[in-house]
């Protein structure tokens, strides 16, 4: 397995364990994650640094896959992608206009540790 495909593969089971809410021990996990009264279906943000390597890209793919089946489950609602072409204080931006539209949970590579 390559470098990119077992990253993309890893990025898919860790959005799978955060809203597989009704299985098991994962799910008791992941529900102590969330604060207030959150219910499905889920809004998902997604704070892609940049989209250009094949890396990111295959992320990318793995995630909107992973979220149409959730999306068939009733557990997602919408993904809300941003792209902060390597600007680290974009992203930044960009996470907190997620945050300030209340989505529920956010995925991302940050570009920066302040990110």
């Amino acid at each position: 397995m390559t470098k990119s495909s077992l990253f993309a593969s890893a990025s898919a089971l860790c959005l799978g364990l955060l809203l597989s809410f009704g299985a098991g021990s994962q799910a008791s996990a992941a529900a102590k994650c969330i604060k207030g009264d959150r219910k499905a279906p889920y809004t998902i943000g997604w704070a892609n640094i940049y989209s250009v390597p094949t890396w990111m890209k295959q992320t990318q793919g793995t995630i909107e896959a992973e979220i149409e089946t959730l999306k068939k489950q009733g557990l997602v609602d919408k993904l809300v992608v941003t792209d902060a072409q390597g600007d680290a204080n974009v992203q930044i931006q960009q996470i907190q206009s997620m945050i300030d539209s209340d989505v529920d949970a956010i995925i991302l590579i940050a570009g920066s540790s302040t990110a």
